[in-house]
């Protein structure tokens, strides 16, 4: 009776009607759970995404739903969150432009306000230490350095947007716990956190005059650095540009993999170089040597720098062992110049259809992540207001070319190929088993048609004997 039951149960369930005859949810449809979280975690396409099976992801169903996904809710927060960070990159860079370089006497003199002429003389002639620049009090009180408006306003931007960014990076953190702490997130916290320790002014004379610390403007050059490449984890969920952005991720990877390989060929060489070579400033210590080797590596060999310096002192010798010298180094060309790059060259463009359809799925997965976290902070009815049964695709209506970008109907030509080949596929398969079970069935009849053929053969020799035995031949040839 239980098993009954539990039969009609499922039999209720599966009998009520949850779509109208517009394609849209019913009001008394409900959702497995009210939790948006366990709804984002057990959808199919987070599946999909989270467990890398892009195969699945490039079906034609899985696609256009990614892209009404996007096309509805998704693109918005994409795009409000691309500009709000374009901001963020173009008011840093202003700051970072603007700002007068702590090291440079030329950059000092040209921000000073009615300067000591006797102190900007000594800069031009550098009868200053590098060092005497980092003193903020010195270039205040020698060369009345003011900060400038631009450089205000630069600066408050800066506080402004990467706060506000700061605030919503902690409510994802809040939100979504240590699930948050990815490389794309750890790098925008990076940027945001950082900017503002560059920008602050951590004492009057900083305030005062626009320098920077010792060691805030190192910081900044990272930090500007890391900003616009961080800028490229944005554009690479682009219809156009972000495939171009996947395959350099994957070529990335790629070179990480065989990284460790080419190290141990450069600290090889590096030592060789650094035992021969010690006496010139370029292999001077183990740091330089390797770094040098590095940078040989790339095709930038100086042979005449190396083995014929003009300016190494004349009772010395530039290379000491020569004919060694040489034969090492023409082995260290053939190996890492030639060998190693055109290797590193060939596993980049190796099967590069492969690695593009292989970005456009990983484009695709970022979507899907992108439009499930969004999705998951609707409030409920506008969720239940976007859920469709069915979608009409129009794959051969042209639009202009910035409303094509941001309807992603490079998408929708995609599932349009992938349709048409499937259903192509299936015509051509049809057609190859009707052809093969027609010529089964004229192999059939010829096997018929020759059984046949010695069948009448046989009965034609059985009558002619018949025949010749009880005379009708003979009879036959007399009356002619």
């Amino acid at each position: 009776d239980d098993d009954d039951s539990e039969d009609e149960d499922i039999l209720s369930i599966n009998e009520t009607e949850v779509w109208d005859e517009t394609g849209r949810l019913l009001p008394n449809s409900e959702p497995y759970t009210k939790s948006s979280n366990a709804i984002k975690k057990n959808h199919p396409l987070n599946i999909m995404a989270r467990e890398m099976r892009t195969e699945l992801l490039g079906h034609p169903l899985c696609m256009a739903l990614v892209r009404y996904k996007w096309n509805k809710f998704g693109r918005y927060a994409f795009y409000f969150n691309l500009i709000y960070y374009s901001i963020f990159v173009a008011v840093f860079t202003e700051y970072m432009l603007s700002s007068p370089r702590p090291y440079s006497p030329t950059q000092l003199i040209a921000h000073a306000i009615d300067p000591n002429l006797t102190v900007v003389e000594e800069m031009k002639n550098d009868s200053y230490n590098f060092s005497v620049y980092q003193e903020c009090n010195f270039v205040r009180e020698n060369l009345h350095l003011k900060k400038s408006q631009r450089l205000q306003l630069s600066q408050l931007g800066v506080m402004i947007v990467a706060s506000t960014r700061i605030v919503f990076e902690l409510f994802q953190i809040l939100q979504r716990k240590m699930s948050y702490f990815g490389i794309d997130n750890t790098m925008d916290m990076f940027c945001y956190v950082t900017s503002i320790l560059v920008v602050t002014d951590f004492g009057s004379c900083e305030n005062e005059t626009g320098l920077r610390n010792s060691w805030q403007w190192p910081l900044g050059a990272v930090c500007v650095t890391v900003t616009w490449l961080n800028l490229l984890s944005l554009i690479r969920k682009l219809p156009y540009l972000g495939i171009y952005v996947v395959m350099f991720t994957d070529v990335f990877q790629t070179f990480l993999k065989v990284s460790g390989v080419v190290f141990l060929f450069v600290i090889a060489f590096s030592l060789g170089f650094y035992a021969l070579l010690e006496n010139q400033q370029y292999f001077g210590d183990l740091p330089k040597a390797i770094i040098k080797t590095f940078v040989m590596t790339s095709g930038e060999l100086e042979y005449d720098n190396i083995f014929f310096a003009e300016d190494f002192p004349i009772n010395l010798e530039a290379v000491p062992y020569a004919w060694t010298t040489r034969m090492f180094f023409i082995v260290f060309v053939i190996i890492m110049p030639i060998i190693i790059m055109n290797l590193l060259v060939g596993l980049a463009v190796d099967d590069i259809k492969a690695v593009q359809e292989n970005a456009v799925l990983q484009r695709l997965a970022m979507q899907v992540e992108l439009t499930l976290n969004v999705e998951k902070l609707l409030p409920e009815c506008l969720r239940r207001n976007w859920v469709i049964r069915t979608q009409t695709l129009e794959p051969n209506r042209r639009s202009n070319m910035i409303w094509s970008l941001l309807k992603d109907e490079s998408t929708m030509r995609n599932i349009a190929q992938r349709v048409i080949s499937e259903c192509s596929g299936d015509a051509i398969g049809n057609l190859q088993a009707r052809q093969d079970d027609l010529l089964g069935k004229v192999a059939s009849m010829k096997s018929t048609v020759r059984d046949i053929q010695k069948e009448m053969e046989r009965t034609n020799t059985i009558l002619t004997a018949i025949a010749i035995k009880t005379g009708l031949r003979e009879l036959e040839e007399d009356e002619i």
